[in-house]
C-alpha cells in the first residue's frame, strides 16, 4: 500500500510508526555485512541428509553469530558460537548471543540443535528460558518463544555451558532463524531510521493494513475473556470491540511533531552513530535557532548532505535548539547482546510517535520535552554479533569516566552531549537501557544521591514507573552506594563507577539525581505490578493491571510497554500527564509517595539527621498548602478548574449527599438555670437526636455504622470517621441511656433505616437519664426540641 498526504500545511506525510524493517539478508562468501567485511562469527555449512536433503546452517547476516556447525545426525546438529573480539589479540570470553538460520527444512522435520560453547547462564535456563524463531519469508517479521522447553542444559568441565533445543517445522518455509532473545540488528534500525527520516522529510512510505500486536493482543484477550476457545483467526471474526476508541493507529500524520535525524559520528569500523530529536514543531520557522557542534561532533552534517542528517529539520542539517525545554537523553545497546534494550526504546520512539488528538499524553511530552536518543553505542559489536563488548574486547559500560577519542568514540561523544545539556541548565533525566540474564525481572539500578531530598526525587520517578508499567519490580531496584562501587570479575575488575549512571552522577558534582541504568531480564520476572486505572481518559488508555501476579514470560511488547512507563512516569513526576493513574494509585498525589519513600529511607545512615529537619519541613508544608486534585492532574487552573465544576455538578450521580445539619434542632438561647443545674449541664454527655433521612443518604450524625457485640454501633456527630470511640458505661450508643435491641443479623442491612428503627429502652426514666430536667423538659413531647424531629420511618419500640 502506498503512502497518502494530507492536504493540510503544505502537505505532511502520513506514516506508519508500527512499521518493521525487514530482516538482515544473507549475503555471500566475501559480501560485506553490515557496512564491513564479515567476521569470525559469520559462517555457513551445507549438510546432506540421508532422504537426499541439503540442510544449511548459516550466520552470513548482521548480527549473526555461529562460528560453526557440525552434523551429528540428519536431524541433529551441533553448533559453536563465536566469542567477542574471537581470533584477535582483544579476543573475550563473552560466548552467549548466537543467531543463524536454517533452510531446506521440510514440513513436519523435528530437528535437535545443542550450541556446545555457551557462558554459563544457569539463572536463565532454570526457569525455563526458551530460545526465539521466526519464518522467513514472514509477511508479520513476529519473533516468538520455542513452543516447548528447552531438551537440556548442563554445565561441562571448564564451565562450558550446553543448551539443548528442538523445533518442529510446521510450514514448508524456505528459511527459519533462532537466536538467544529478540534480535534487533544494526541494518534493522538503520532501515527503521531512514523509514521515519524520509516520512519527515516529506517523501511518501509504504503504510501496512496488519493489525497492531498491541492492539492484536487486546482483542485476542477480551476474546478469551469471553469464552471463545483457541486461536483469534481475525480474518474470519470481527474484532472483539475494545472499551473505547484506540489510542494507536497505522496511519499518523506528521503534522506537529518534530522528528530529525543526525550522524553524531563514526564508531573504530566506521559505522554510523545517530542520535535522534523528537518533540513538538510547534512554532518551528525557518530562521528559528538551530544547535551548534559539541565538541567538534557531528563533522558530516553540512547544509545538502542528506545522508548526514535528514528530518524536519531539513537535509545536511542541525536539529532546531528548542532551549526552553528541557531534554531526555535515552541511550542504549552498549551491550551488543542486550537486545531487550532496542525493543524498550522502540516502544518509547512508537510512543512519542503517537498521533496527539488519539493520546493526549503523546502530545504532552513533545510539547514539554525534548528527546534525544542514540539507538545503538556499539554498532560494531552489534553487527559482529558480540555479546558484551566491542571490537578491542572492551565492556564500554566502564568507560564513561575518561572516555577517550580514540579508542572509545561511541563513549565519549555520547558523554559529551549529555553534558553539553547539563551544562544548559537543560538536562531532566538520563537513562541507559541495557538487559540482565542472571537478576529476574525488569529493574533499575540508581545511584545513592547526596541530600535527603535528591534521594527521595531520584526514587520517586521510578515508583511512579511502577503504576504506568506492570513491569517493574520497585523491591528489586537497587539505589545504594556499594552498587555504584562493585567490581566485576567479568572485566578485569573494572569498577561500577565507570559506567553511565554513575559517571554521569559524579560529572555533575553529584547533583543531578535522575540518572539510571534500566535492566530486562530476558526471560521473565518474579510478579507482575497492580496498575491503578487512568482518569479521564474514557477508556482508552490500557486496562488495569488488578493483583499482583506471577510474571509471564516477556515478549517484544512487553518491553515496548516499559519504555512507555518510562515516559508516563516523566509525565507524573511534573504533573502533566492528562490521564494519570497517580490518583488512583496507593499515594494519591506526589506528596503522599514522597511521603512514603521517606519513610522508607529516613533510618538509612546517610540521612538520619536529615531526617529529622525534613519531618518538620512536610509537615510545615502539607499545613499550608491547599489541596487541589485538578491541579495536581494537569489541568490548567484559569481555564480547565472551571469547566471541571461545570462538568461534576452536571452529573448528580458524582455529587456526594450533603450532610444534614442539627443547628435548628438546639435551642438558640439557654434560659438561665442555677448553679447546680449548670453543674449537671456541663457534666451531662452531649445530645445526638435520631433525624430521618432516605436509606441511601446518610447523615452526618452517622459517620460510622459497625457490629460489635452489643448489635449496631452509631457513632456521635462530633466523632470523625475512622476515630476510635469513646468509652462510654454500658451504653453501646451514642444516645445517652439508649440500648440496641438484640436483633438477628440477618434483619439489620448496612443502612438498617440509619441504624435507628432498632433503637429501644426498657423505661422512660432510663430514657432521661443522665440529663438535666431542662433538657428533659425539652426532649419530652411538646417540648421545644421534640416538636421539631421528623418522624423515622420504624417504630420505637420501648
Amino acid at each position: 500500500m502506498s503512502g497518502e498526504k494530507s492536504d493540510a500545511n503544505n502537505g505532511p506525510v502520513i506514516f506508519d510508526p508500527y512499521w518493521k524493517p525487514p530482516l538482515p539478508p544473507i549475503v555471500e562468501s566475501g559480501g560485506k555485512i553490515g557496512g564491513a567485511p564479515a567476521g569470525p562469527a559469520n559462517s555457513s555449512y551445507t549438510f546432506a541428509t540421508e532422504d537426499g536433503r541439503k540442510i544449511t546452517l548459516s550466520s552470513m547476516f548482521c548480527s549473526g553469530n555461529m562460528a560453526k556447525a557440525e552434523q551429528h545426525s540428519d536431524n541433529h546438529y551441533h553448533v559453536w558460537t563465536a566469542p567477542d573480539a574471537a581470533n584477535t589479540q582483544f579476543q573475550t570470553g563473552y560466548r552467549t548471543w548466537f543467531h543463524f538460520s536454517v533452510r531446506g527444512a521440510r514440513k513436519g522435520n523435528t530437528i535437535k540443535f545443542t550450541v556446545m560453547n555457551m557462558n554459563k547462564q544457569t539463572g536463565l535456563f532454570q526457569f525455563d528460558h526458551r530460545p526465539v524463531f521466526t519464518s522467513v519469508p514472514s509477511s508479520r517479521k513476529v519473533w516468538t518463544r520455542l513452543p516447548v522447553p528447552v531438551s537440556s542444559f548442563q554445565v561441562q568441565e571448564g564451565n562450558i555451558f550446553e543448551v539443548e533445543f528442538k523445533h518442529t517445522f510446521v510450514n514448508d518455509d524456505p528459511e527459519v532463524r533462532f537466536a538467544f532473545c529478540f534480535p534487533y540488528s544494526y541494518h534493522e534500525v538503520n532501515e527503521r531510521l531512514e523509514y521515519l527520516e524520509k516520512a519527515f522529510s516529506g517523501e511518501e512510505v509504504p503504510l501496512s493494513d496488519e493489525p497492531i500486536p498491541s492492539v492484536l493482543a487486546l482483542q485476542k484477550a477480551a476474546a478469551e475473556k469471553a469464552g471463545s476457545v483457541g486461536e483469534m483467526d481475525m480474518k474470519k471474526q470481527p474484532p472483539k470491540k475494545l472499551r473505547g476508541s484506540t489510542t494507536v493507529s497505522r496511519k499518523v500524520s506528521t503534522e506537529g511533531i518534530y522528528y530529525h535525524r543526525e550522524l553524531l559520528g563514526r564508531s573504530l569500523d566506521g559505522r554510523r552513530v545517530d542520535i535522534i530529536t523528537i518533540t513538538s514543531s510547534e512554532g518551528i520557522t525557518s530562521r528559528s535557532e538551530r544547535e551548534g557542534p559539541v565538541e567538534g561532533y557531528f563533522p558530516e552534517v553540512n547544509p545538502g548532505n542528506r545522508a548526514a542528517a535528514r528530518g524536519s529539520g531539513g537535509d545536511g542539517c542541525r536539529a532546531h535548539a528548542f532551549k526552553s525545554k528541557k531534554v531526555v537523553f535515552f541511550s542504549a545497546r552498549v551491550h551488543p547482546g542486550e537486545t531487550p534494550a532496542q525493543y524498550v526504546l522502540e516502544g518509547i520512539i512508537r510512543f512519542l510517535l503517537r498521533d496527539g488528538r488519539r493520546d493526549p499524553r503523546a502530545a504532552a511530552l513533545r510539547d514539554n520535552f525534548v528527546f534525544k536518543i542514540i539507538p545503538i553505542l556499539n554498532p560494531d559489536g552489534v553487527s559482529r554479533g558480540h555479546y558484551r563488548a566491542d571490537t578491542r574486547g572492551v565492556n564500554l559500560n566502564r568507560m564513561y569516566q575518561t572516555p577517550t577519542r580514540q579508542f572509545e568514540p561511541t563513549i565519549h561523544m555520547s558523554k559529551a552531549m549529555v553534558m553539553h545539556y547539563f551544562a544548559q541548565g537543560r538536562l531532566q533525566l538520563y537513562m541507559d537501557l541495557h538487559a540482565h540474564a542472571s537478576k529476574r525481572g525488569v529493574f533499575i539500578y540508581g545511584n545513592r544521591c547526596d541530600g535527603l531530598e535528591n534521594q527521595i526525587e531520584n526514587m520517586l520517578y521510578v515508583r511512579l514507573m511502577t503504576i504506568n508499567t506492570k513491569w517493574l519490580d520497585f523491591d528489586a531496584c537497587n539505589f545504594s552506594e556499594k552498587n555504584m562501587k562493585s567490581k566485576d570479575r567479568r572485566d578485569d575488575g573494572a569498577s561500577k563507577e565507570g559506567s553511565g549512571r554513575v559517571a554521569i552522577y559524579h560529572a555533575t558534582n553529584n547533583t543531578f539525581p535522575h540518572s539510571y541504568t534500566l535492566e530486562c531480564n530476558y526471560n521473565t520476572g518474579r510478579s507482575i505490578n497492580s496498575i491503578p486505572e487512568a482518569m479521564n481518559d474514557r477508556g482508552r488508555a490500557s486496562p488495569p493491571q488488578n493483583g499482583r501476579q506471577a510474571c509471564p514470560k516477556y515478549t517484544d511488547e512487553a518491553f515496548m510497554d516499559v519504555g512507555q512507563g518510562a515516559l508516563l512516569a516523566l509525565l507524573d513526576l511534573k504533573g502533566i500527564n492528562p490521564w494519570s493513574r497517580l490518583h488512583r494509585s496507593l499515594w494519591h498525589n506526589l506528596d503522599q509517595a514522597r511521603n512514603g519513600l521517606f519513610k522508607r529511607i529516613r533510618h538509612s545512615g546517610p540521612y538520619r539527621e536529615e531526617a529529622k529537619t525534613y519531618a518538620d519541613k512536610l509537615a510545615k508544608n502539607k499545613k499550608h498548602k491547599k489541596k487541589s486534585s485538578l491541579e495536581e492532574v494537569g489541568k490548567d487552573p484559569a481555564e480547565k478548574i472551571k469547566k471541571a465544576r461545570a462538568t461534576k455538578l452536571s452529573n448528580p450521580k458524582k455529587l456526594k449527599p450533603k450532610a444534614v445539619s442539627q443547628d435548628h434542632l438546639r435551642p438558640k438561647v439557654r434560659p438561665k438555670v442555677s448553679a447546680l443545674e449548670m453543674k449537671r449541664d456541663v457534666d451531662a454527655p452531649p445530645i445526638s437526636l435520631p433525624v430521618y433521612c432516605p436509606p441511601s443518604k446518610i447523615p452526618a450524625a452517622v459517620t460510622n455504622i459497625t457490629w460489635g457485640s452489643q448489635g449496631l454501633g452509631i457513632a456521635s456527630p462530633n466523632q470523625q470517621p475512622g476515630e476510635p470511640k469513646k468509652a462510654k458505661p454500658k451504653t453501646s450508643s451514642s444516645i445517652p441511656g439508649i440500648k440496641l435491641s438484640s436483633v438477628s443479623a440477618d434483619r439489620l442491612g448496612p443502612r438498617a433505616y440509619n441504624g435507628l428503627s432498632y433503637l429501644h429502652t426498657s423505661s422512660e426514666d432510663e430514657l432521661y437519664s443522665g440529663l438535666s430536667q431542662k433538657q428533659v423538659s425539652l426532649m419530652r413531647p411538646g417540648g421545644r426540641i421534640a416538636s421539631k424531629i421528623p418522624k423515622p420511618s420504624g417504630v420505637l419500640r420501648r
